[in-house]
């Protein structure tokens, strides 16, 4: 299968199936700033611990759902997982996102579009300023918020932190950005209520047993959830004539998709049966032009469909025109272990007033 790899050599040097002797030098010469980098993210937690940086409480409960790596973890399907429960539990929450790689001039990114395609029923605002968000969000009513991509926005005061982990690379290499993944040191995860280990269902059984361990010696008790990234449908770009995933199973089909765990996207499209003769990986929240995707197109001539990720199909929108068809596959997060903790957790916050 060939792969046009179009993310930037730093990008691609981090991965953890980069190997080679450049990108193990490029992370090597990236160690002395990752070491100063890891040092001021522990002081910035610490010094919001005890009290001489202040985080903001906006009177009603939040729910962090965050990560301690750059790339994917599955926090958007967790994120319209918590709003939906809360919604559908008889609340009226809201989504606080910063916007990360929105296009210039729009407040949304893609994963807001997503969002908002997937509930328009939970209002979601955007922007770096989350305070001011949150202040917005509870004077329109929202009696409860869930702060996407939360964990390192210790401005805004959570009363649940929910802490992601890929199972296929948890810890991001065990180095701090540059040099590694991890956006603060692995003991940042002690402050979690909860951590949620994504794709299970991806790595042995010894290693799975593993990992769990590993995360109980930072996280002492703290709840373990697991779950898997389970297909759902294909459908076309518009929501339209929907399948099932097994669908897929002998198609010939062009993959391109630009989020933050490529492999893991390829790997459910060949488990679903289907031959990926041509696939093209762009960087993480990449923004389509026209011209791009007409080399996508171009590329895809030979295939039944191109198929892509609902992230990436929010913003391909009009520029997809002509054969072949644009297909996407909608992945949801379901739970192998650990739902009812989780639930539990999120009744607690209404079912206990003192604590917000």
């Amino acid at each position: 299968m060939p792969v046009n790899d179009l993310r930037s050599f730093p990008e691609r040097a981090l991965q953890r199936s980069a190997q080679g002797f450049g990108p193990a030098a490029f992370r090597l010469s990236m160690l002395p700033a990752s070491l100063a980098y890891g040092a001021v993210m522990r002081l910035r937690r610490y010094a919001y611990g005890i009290g001489a940086l202040r985080s903001y409480d906006p009177g009603v409960p939040v729910v962090s759902v965050g990560n301690i790596t750059v790339g994917g973890t599955g926090k958007t399907p967790m994120v319209e997982w918590v709003a939906r429960h809360l919604a559908q539990t008889g609340h009226c929450p809201a989504i606080l996102s910063r916007g990360y790689g929105a296009p210039p001039g729009t407040p949304l990114n893609d994963e807001a579009l997503q969002l908002e395609r997937s509930i328009p029923e939970v209002p979601h605002y955007t922007g770096p300023d989350r305070v001011a968000s949150a202040r917005n969000a509870v004077s329109a009513g929202a009696d409860c918020i869930v702060l996407d991509d939360g964990f390192q926005h210790l401005r805004l005061r959570r009363h649940v932190n929910l802490v992601l982990l890929d199972a296929l690379d948890p810890f991001g290499g065990g180095r701090v950005l540059p040099a590694g993944k991890l956006r603060e040191p692995c003991s940042a995860l002690r402050a979690a209520d909860a951590v949620v280990l994504t794709r299970v269902d991806a790595i042995p059984t010894d290693a799975l047993t593993d990992l769990r361990s590993r995360v109980r010696k930072i996280t002492g008790n703290a709840p373990l959830i697991e779950c898997v990234h389970k297909p759902m449908s294909v459908a076309a770009a518009d929501g339209s004539d929907v399948s099932e995933p097994d669908s897929l199973a002998g198609k010939s089909v062009g993959v391109f998709c630009g989020i933050g765990n490529p492999e893991a996207f390829m790997k459910t499209v060949k488990q679903l049966g289907a031959r990926i003769p041509t696939a093209h990986v762009l960087p993480d929240h990449v923004q389509y032009s026209k011209v791009g995707v007409r080399k996508i197109i171009k590329a895809c001539t030979d295939v039944d469909f191109a198929l892509t990720t609902e992230k990436d199909a929010v913003k391909v929108g009009a520029f997809w025109v002509g054969a072949p068809p644009l297909r996407v596959l909608k992945v949801w997060m379901a739970f192998t272990e650990g739902q009812e903790r989780l639930e539990g957790l999120l009744s607690a916050l209404f079912a206990n007033p003192d604590r917000i």
